[in-house]
Order: structure tokens, then sequence, then C-alpha cells
């Protein structure tokens, strides 16, 4: 069965003797997705259920997004090399460019197409962000972000395994040294499970474990995160299927 919408509730919830209950509605969002599975709206509730703003998504005549916009004067627009590959996309708020993303390739004759960097320049905030793409030794995605803001510049490595996120580390350019280190645990059907935080240097860690309920079809209604010592938090997904 494919998706038609999803509602979205987060709550803050409390643990009374083992039973989690759920205290404070916290977001309210509703994701409508056409036949293909693709987004086309994005709407963000109140507590009430009334709408407070709403993305639109469109898609040209080959299914590759065009725009995307809102109801508060920002938009994004896609633009696409001869080969269908996303080259660049603009964020424009009143009309004026936010920021924008480029997108490099290895698209050369006998490249592999694959995309190999991604690079965000906020020219008002003067901040850039670049990350590269690459496969370890095994086949398996790397990715590696360098980060510049005002405090300084941050790198972070990213590691997959299947498609999944298994494990990032965090460092501090400046300082040339690992600040933390998240690792990631899955069911067999590909739900987090588990995330480890490590924090150095001074050796704390966190450890948040995530519990599901499933509907008929094998996709998570409920999920429950608890992290630590500090109170649950209650995620509900309301699907509609075509």
């Amino acid at each position: 069965m494919k998706i038609k919408k999803i509602n979205f509730k987060k709550y803050r919830a409390i643990n009374e003797s083992g039973k989690i209950k759920k205290i404070q509605l916290e977001q309210n969002h509703i994701l409508d997705l056409n036949i293909y599975g693709d987004e086309i709206q994005n709407i963000l509730c109140d507590v009430y259920g009334n709408e407070i703003s709403t993305w639109k998504t469109e898609y040209n005549d080959i299914g590759k997004i065009s725009k995307s916009y809102n109801d508060s004067n920002s938009k994004k627009n896609f633009h696409y090399n001869e080969n269908g590959l996303l080259i660049e996309m603009l964020f424009f708020f009143n009309e004026q460019i936010e920021y924008k993303l480029q997108y490099e390739y290895d698209d050369e004759e006998g490249g592999t197409g694959d995309l190999i960097s991604e690079y965000r320049i906020d020219e008002k905030a003067q901040n850039f962000t670049k990350t590269l793409y690459d496969f370890d030794s095994s086949g398996n995605n790397l990715e590696r972000t360098r980060l510049k803001q005002k405090n300084g510049i941050t790198t972070n490595e990213k590691f997959y395994k299947n498609g999944q996120l298994t494990h990032e580390h965090f460092f501090s350019y400046d300082l040339g040294e690992k600040t933390s280190t998240i690792c990631y645990t899955y069911d067999l059907f590909g739900n987090l499970i588990k995330k480890d935080s490590y924090f150095a240097p001074d050796g704390n860690a966190s450890v948040e474990e995530y519990d599901y309920e499933f509907d008929n079809y094998q996709n998570w209604t409920k999920q429950i995160v608890n992290k630590n010592s500090m109170s649950p938090i209650v995620i509900e997904r309301e699907i509609q299927y075509f």
C-alpha cells in the first residue's frame, strides 16, 4: 500500500511506574504525498489543529522537483543539467536569495554519475558548508562536511552501511580534536532503535532508545523515545493510504 497522508503529533510525556503518559502536545504537522511517494504539501499546525504555515512542492514532467514555496514569502527553485541531475537550489525570502546549494557529480566520460560534493553558500551570514561524498573500501557511503561559522570551522564525518547511517564523528577543526561520536542501531526493518552519543574531552555519554507500534503494513504509528533520565517523547503517526 502506498501512503497518501501522514499526520505527525509529537508529545512530551512522563513515565509513571513504567507506563508512558502523554502530557503536552508540542508539534503537529500533516504531510501529503502523491502516488509516487513524493511530498506535495507539508502543513504545520498549532496544538489545536489550526494551520500555521504550508509548504507546497511542484514537479516537472519527468518527476523532478521544480519549485517549493510557502505562504510566508519563502520559496526554493531547482535547476538541473542536461542529464537530469540537480546542480543548484536557490532559497528565496521576499524575492531575495538567502542561500544557495550547488552540487557536483562524477559525470565526466566514464564516470559513475554519483554525487561527489554539495556546497552551501550563505552570503548574509558569511557562512559556508561543503560536503564531500565518497565510498569506503567496502563500497559504503561516506560523507565529510566542513562548516564555517562565526565562531570557527568544524568538521563532521558520516559513515553508512547498506544505506543506513551507522556512526558519525564531530571534530573541532581549529583544535584538531574529536568532540563527539554518535552510533546508530537499527532493527531488521530499518527502524532506528538506539542512539549512543559520546562527548569529548569530558567523557560524558547519553543513550536514546526507541520503541515502536506498527500498523498492518509494518509502518510505525507510534514511536517512544527515552533518553537517559529525561522525560520521554511520544510521536504518533496517523497514516492514510491510497
